[in-house]
């Protein structure tokens, strides 16, 4: 008796899949990371946290050694996003919000309980425009979301303005920088000139010198700034912050940047009525021209005035 042919044996029939397991399944996996960084009660940050990968990385500050470090264009301890809340226009008589995104290098959201708190805020910003000439400073205020912050600002000029963030995490006990660009519409202004070691404002003059003349890169220095009244009148210097004064230096490519103060109060004697003095001890990567960005209160009017700093090879 002849067998009859057999066909091709049928493929198994597959199990359908359980689209409502997978569904569940990537609810639960997501519910566990928001609950991993917005509910209170996570690890808190450590040191490792703010170590930032390869050797080209913003160095944290020394105050036993300050020194203009280059921070932009490099990995930083933290990292600055900035998203305007509307589009920025130059001139514009309103503040524009701004949210200020703030993560470690390990990229964790990063709180005002992770941060220092002073007299000048959890973190403070300042805020240069691509000519040099237009300088601001703010202090962001935490957001609902941790690791958003938010501040107001006014740009009086079209183009590029650099925004370097100064703080100190608790975790580190170290100062640290950072830096992200904020961009104004509009026609880029030609870089201001005539900037010089002394500057006029409200009826007083401004001055900052070295120590030593020349001035070199790569060694130790002092710059003093000194502040005098017309006709030898007295200089009502009222303290701010927490300080006498604040200095911020810039390098002309605003790639570099140190932030420093004169600290108010302590054992060391009040400074003199009619000439205050104070010294900044610094030291420069590069030879160049660079712009110093000095904050007073005098006479209960905050003043800023920029004064030029010349470094040779």
């Amino acid at each position: 008796m002849a067998r009859s042919e057999e066909g091709p044996s049928p493929r198994p029939v597959r199990p359908p899949i359980p689209w409502s397991g997978v569904f569940l399944i990537s609810l639960a996996a997501a519910i566990l990371i928001a609950a991993n960084h917005l509910i209170p009660g996570k690890p808190p940050l450590s040191h490792m946290d703010f170590v930032p990968g390869g050797p080209d990385a913003v160095e944290f500050c020394d105050p036993q050694n300050p020194r203009i470090i280059a921070v932009a264009a490099k990995p930083a301890s933290v990292t600055l996003g900035l998203a305007p809340a509307a589009p920025l226009r130059a001139g514009s008589p309103e503040p524009a919000r701004v949210r200020l995104e703030l993560r470690t290098a390990s990229g964790r959201a990063v709180g005002p309980d992770d941060l220092v708190s002073s007299a000048g805020g959890w973190i403070r910003l300042f805020i240069l425009g691509a000519n040099l000439a237009d300088f601001q400073t703010a202090q962001p205020a935490p957001a609902a979301m941790r690791g958003a912050w938010e501040f107001d600002f006014v740009p009086k000029m079209a183009g590029v303005y650099r925004v370097f963030a100064d703080m100190t995490p608790l975790a580190t006990g170290r100062e640290i920088y950072a830096s992200a660009d904020l961009r104004v519409p509009g026609s880029v202004p030609r870089m201001a000139d005539g900037f010089s070691t002394h500057a006029e404002s409200g009826g007083f003059g401004f001055e900052l010198q070295p120590s030593e003349r020349p001035l070199y890169a790569h060694r130790k220095a002092s710059l003093r700034f000194t502040i005098a009244g017309s006709g030898g009148s007295a200089v009502p210097l009222t303290p701010f912050q927490g300080s006498y004064a604040r200095v911020a230096i810039f390098d002309e490519a605003r790639t570099a940047f140190l932030s420093a103060s004169a600290p108010a109060g302590g054992d060391g004697p009040a400074p003199d009525a009619l000439r205050p003095s104070f010294d900044f001890a610094v030291s420069f990567p590069d030879p160049g021209r660079y712009v110093a960005w000095v904050q007073v209160d005098v006479a209960g009017r905050q003043t800023e005035v920029p004064l030029a700093v010349d470094v040779t090879p």
